[in-house]
């Protein structure tokens, strides 16, 4: 799962000396906390947002392996949220939850493009404008610098792509005892995105794609003879 750090407690790096638990571990560990109520009611606003404006617009690198380029340039990211923990019953039951969206937008330029056959290298080895009544020879122009082939735009299109992404995340804690606690959680990441298929025919260039990643636990913990079990 992808969590909000906001939803983050603590982060624990564990490099040597693991517990049984992590036995088979070989490296590192990372272990995520997620945070808990408590007897006092507490929580918190959050928001981010990312404009386009603020970045430099992207310079397309020209391929030479298809007739379509495109430019994807950052419209805005953003995220916002709120997280709000507290007891149900005090010293017994605690409750917390958090919720935030996450919303992206991408400006696609599309161009379909062509080869030349109109310009000739001059004697001093640059290449000259189209012309083509007496540039034509049969061959597609080439760059004399680059080597590389020379294109037209034929066609520009814009397109937008866009993704609505939840992080939602639920826990309650219970003590029956000291002794004897448990935790219900559950961790729900609904989301949604239009995509274009930038080399496909005009017609069949978006598409949908909606899914979730839902994952619940429980957890109970006993202590006996003096806590030393």
């Amino acid at each position: 799962q992808n969590l909000i750090t906001e939803f983050v407690e603590e982060v624990q790096v564990k490099s040597a000396g693991y517990p049984a638990e992590f036995g088979g571990s070989v490296g590192g560990v990372i272990n995520a906390v997620t945070k808990s109520g408590t007897n006092e009611f507490k929580g918190s606003v959050f928001g981010a947002m990312t404009s386009g404006f603020l970045a430099l617009d992207r310079e397309r690198t020209p391929t030479q392996a298809s007739s379509i380029d495109a430019e994807t340039n950052l419209v805005y990211s953003a995220d916002f949220g709120f997280e709000l923990g507290g007891p149900i019953i005090k010293d017994k039951v605690w409750f917390w939850v958090g919720f935030g969206p996450q919303l992206g937008k991408l400006d696609i330029t599309r161009r379909t493009k062509r080869r030349t056959d109109c310009r000739r290298v001059d004697a001093s080895g640059n290449l000259g404008e189209c012309d083509l009544t007496n540039g034509q020879d049969g061959q597609p122009d080439r760059d004399p610098d680059t080597n590389f082939l020379v294109f037209e735009d034929v066609d520009s299109s814009k397109l937008a792509s866009t993704s609505l992404n939840y992080s939602i995340l639920g826990k309650v804690n219970f003590a029956v005892k000291p002794e004897h606690q448990g935790q219900a959680s559950v961790i729900a990441a609904p989301g949604s995105a239009e995509q274009q298929f930038i080399y496909g025919i005009p017609e069949q260039i978006r598409y949908d794609v909606r899914g979730m990643t839902l994952d619940t636990a429980f957890k109970w913990t006993s202590k006996f003879n003096d806590n030393k079990t």
